[in-house]
């Protein structure tokens, strides 16, 4: 008899004590899978980027057979993103172990060649991959997905912070009000998402003063095609980018921005609280991004409705919310559909509340600008390789794709890469990916329509002072933020 099979059969269903549930099968299968070994992250990537990207140059940099080529170069920081940035050192003893696997020439334990090869890692290269894994998701998306049959694109903009350095300083800038030496520097990041299918579709970068509508002309010059409908909020809500999209065969809902006056009394009425209006072309302003040449370009005017949405959801900020949008038919898009959409604006804000706080994406712990860009488009790679993974298990477990938790898939995925060994064949790997999709499918987020989570904290931070000047002139205080140590007698009670 082995130590794995019970003296007694049955006697734990006879003594009242419950069998193993699913979830505990599936950690002991999980633990068993991850005893084969290392790096797989090539099998989770297969079939969603095309393999030619990672192969070696023909000339030039990257064209050398080297233990740090680029594909194992971007696998590993693939992998140090999935793990929450770890560390360098990290990163180069998983490549040791998925080299001694398969009995190949272990490379340094010293990180110099790895940070070499990241510095020659090629943004483009990342972020083609970012797209190509963001195509293949849109190819497998259903048409129930979509809104009434048009594909949703989300803009909205966020910041990121950088570690501390003159180069960072210098390049993104740094939030007004802070000392030399005691704050970081931010990076503004603003970013276009698919509703249909989650995915990080494209970014740009500027500086932290740099408005958001300065940073959406490339993307929408880049990425907004015929057809599409651009969801944002009222910081968007400019004319000339209401008549970019236009142009571009694009729809547009936006909040209204605060300059303009919401008045019903003008324009024709479409229903309650539904009106059309006609906006003729401004004289262009001092900050528009677009040269002369490209506003003269827009169409003269605009027709616009303007609908009043009423938020009834329990915990909704604001009770009132103005909309203008560049779909007039209100038989094919009523403004109760119009309200309903806005509403998933919201997505973004969570989407963008994934990739900083799940992924540990809020600071780059960086040294170089170009370095945080480069992090940030393996962020976006990263993020649509656990957004795919999270589609395919939508469909195959008939659930909707909002319904999983993006926290658990991250977490598993940044398992997986061990639990599949290179010599274990693709069958196993088929194995680790379907054990994978079955777990995300069965534990759903439940259904919270209107959930209200005020953002405080209960547990109270340490009472550290702040650091209020350069850390090599710092002084600290003593007993700083504690109670003050009763004085002792000197003299006794007379």
């Amino acid at each position: 008899m082995t130590d794995k099979t019970p003296m007694f059969p049955g006697w734990s269903r006879l003594a009242g004590r419950p069998s193993r549930s699913v979830s505990a099968l599936a950690a002991q299968q999980r633990r068993e899978l991850a005893g084969r070994g290392l790096s797989g992250v090539a099998a989770l990537l297969e079939g969603l980027i095309d393999p030619a990207l990672l192969a070696p140059a023909a000339a030039g940099s990257n064209s050398r057979r080297r233990i740090f080529d680029t594909a194992t170069t971007f696998h590993a920081l693939l992998w140090q993103v999935l793990d929450g940035q770890a560390a360098c050192r990290e990163a180069v003893q998983q490549v040791q172990m998925a080299r001694g696997a398969g009995r190949s020439v272990l490379p340094s334990s010293a990180t110099s060649a790895y940070c070499q090869a990241r510095a020659r890692l090629g943004i483009a290269c990342i972020s083609r991959a970012a797209e190509g894994i963001a195509r293949r998701m849109s190819g497998r998306a259903l048409d129930e997905e979509r809104w009434l049959g048009r594909e949703v694109k989300l803009l909205d903009g966020t910041g990121v912070r950088l570690d501390d350095t003159a180069e960072s300083r210098e390049v993104f800038g740094t939030p007004g009000g802070q000392k030399p030496g005691c704050g970081f520097p931010v990076m503004k990041l603003c970013a276009l998402f698919s509703l249909t299918t989650g995915a990080w579709l494209a970014h740009e970068c500027g500086a932290l003063r740099d408005h958001d509508l300065y940073t959406a002309v490339p993307l929408l010059e880049k990425h907004l095609c015929a057809g599409d409908v651009l969801v944002a909020d009222r910081a968007f809500s400019a004319w000339w980018l209401m008549a970019m999209a236009v142009a571009r065969g694009a729809d547009c809902v936006m909040r209204l921005h605060q300059a303009r006056r919401a008045d019903f009394r003008r324009g024709r009425r479409l229903g309650k609280d539904d009106r059309l209006l006609f906006w003729p072309r401004p004289q262009r302003s001092a900050h528009c991004p677009l040269s002369d040449t490209e506003y003269e370009a827009l169409p003269e005017a605009l027709e616009v409705r303007m609908v009043r949405c009423r938020a009834e959801g329990k915990g909704d900020r604001t009770r009132r919310v103005m909309l203008v949008s560049t779909l007039r038919d209100a038989a094919r898009y009523p403004a109760a559909q119009l309200g309903a959409l806005y509403r998933r604006r919201w997505q973004i804000e969570l989407n963008f509340d994934d990739i900083k706080t799940t992924l540990a994406m809020n600071h780059l712990r960086v040294q170089s600008a170009e370095m945080a860009v480069r992090l940030l488009a393996m962020y976006q790679c990263s993020y649509n390789l656990i957004r795919a993974l999270m589609q395919q298990s939508a469909h195959a477990g008939g659930e909707s794709l909002y319904r999983l938790s993006f926290k658990a898939t991250a977490t598993l995925l940044s398992m997986t890469p061990a639990w599949m060994a290179p010599a274990a064949g693709r069958r196993h790997h088929a194995d680790v990916l379907a054990l994978l999709r079955t777990l995300i499918a069965g534990d759903p987020v439940p259904w919270r329509p209107g959930r209200h989570e005020p953002r405080t904290i209960k547990r109270r931070p340490p009472p550290y002072q702040m650091l209020t000047a350069p850390r090599h002139l710092m002084k600290p205080v003593a007993h700083h933020g504690k109670h003050p140590k009763p004085k002792t007698l000197t003299h006794g009670l007379s």
